[in-house]
């Protein structure tokens, strides 16, 4: 998979909030499936807390995840070099996750997160850093998170298109920058930009640049937002990769509509689309996909549920994901959270 394409095999992902709820509990489960035979399931908790904060330290929280998942491969030509490293149809990864973050004076926010996976074949470990200053005003945010990905895994080779004995190092690193911009623009509009850039040891380097906007309408009650983004990853592949260059583009609209007390809806849509020129014989290869995704989210005060006297939130979530190659799938999602 590219190392910038966001398909709908990742659609249950592990996000990591900035702030974290004092004391909350969450618990998520999702699943995806295709009609080539691929499937996942996940299970995941966050717990988070707020510690004591003084001086001019004004904010202090913890998120501890926790999650496990299950991939079948299927039986799609692709999935063949994963069958043969892992002797059977599918791999189970665990991942941890433990994030803090601090707001100091109010206008300024750092924040550091380590996550640790492992599938009892590859080893991947992350570490990242960073900080927000909220300038002019408190309208503009300047942003800068830097990361490191280290991966370890099994020494594994297989022929590619031109006979050529093609795969992933034993032991790859990556060293990731992003660089982000918000404006509140007006009362109404939220701007967000930024640009990063992926260090890799075993291929050329990935840049992004994202341009989103946030538009809330008050007479609604509702909200528009959408985002743009531009990835390259060109330059020289050699034959410690499994993919080639790609250029690639990605658009994304959503609605989100307070439907009554307490419950938000929000529906969106993400098209896809990807340039990949091979390594093999440079010839090229066109990847475009359309998701469609529905989610919705209720709160419950105090003693909504008999015998539970914490406020609750369940969300629930649903998306279908369709691409240019014939694959078509099905995802699902549900969380429940409790906050204290």
């Amino acid at each position: 998979m590219s190392y910038i394409k966001h398909a709908g095999l990742i659609l249950v992902s592990l996000t990591i909030a900035n702030q974290a709820f004092a004391h909350s509990v969450k618990q998520k489960a999702g699943t995806y499936a295709d009609n080539e035979g691929r499937e996942r399931q996940r299970l995941q908790m966050d717990i988070g807390f707020e510690a004591p904060s003084s001086g001019t330290m004004t904010a202090n929280s913890f998120v501890l995840s926790a999650g496990r998942d299950k991939f079948t491969f299927g039986k799609g030509a692709d999935s063949a070099p994963n069958r043969e490293l892992y002797g059977e149809n599918f791999r189970e990864q665990n991942i941890f996750t433990l994030a803090t973050s601090q707001t100091w004076e109010k206008v300024t926010d750092t924040r550091v997160s380590a996550t640790f996976q492992n599938d009892d074949k590859v080893t991947a470990r992350s570490l990242s850093a960073g900080a927000s200053q909220w300038i002019y005003g408190e309208t503009v945010r300047i942003s800068y998170d830097l990361s490191r990905t280290v991966v370890e895994q099994p020494e594994f080779r297989f022929l590619d298109y031109d006979s050529q004995e093609v795969g992933n190092p034993p032991f790859v690193s990556s060293v990731g920058s992003t660089v982000g911009v918000r404006h509140l623009a007006t009362t109404t509009t939220i701007m967000d930009y930024s640009v990063s850039r992926i260090e890799n040891e075993n291929r050329p380097a990935t840049n992004a640049a994202t341009v989103g906007v946030r538009e809330f309408l008050p007479t609604a009650d509702a909200a528009i937002h959408a985002n743009v983004t531009r990835s390259d990853n060109r330059g020289y592949i050699g034959t410690d990769t499994t993919y080639g260059q790609v250029d690639a583009w990605s658009f994304e609209t959503a609605w989100l509509q307070t439907l009554w007390q307490g419950a938000t809806g929000r529906m969106s849509y993400r098209y896809y689309k990807e340039d990949e020129t091979t390594r093999a014989y440079k010839d090229q290869k066109v990847f475009g996909s359309d998701m469609y995704s529905m989610s919705f989210i209720q709160h419950l005060g105090k003693k909504a549920v008999d015998n539970i006297n914490v406020p609750l939130q369940l969300e629930v979530g649903a998306a279908k994901y369709l691409t240019n190659v014939g694959i078509a799938a099905n995802s699902y999602e549900m969380g429940l959270s409790a906050k204290f």
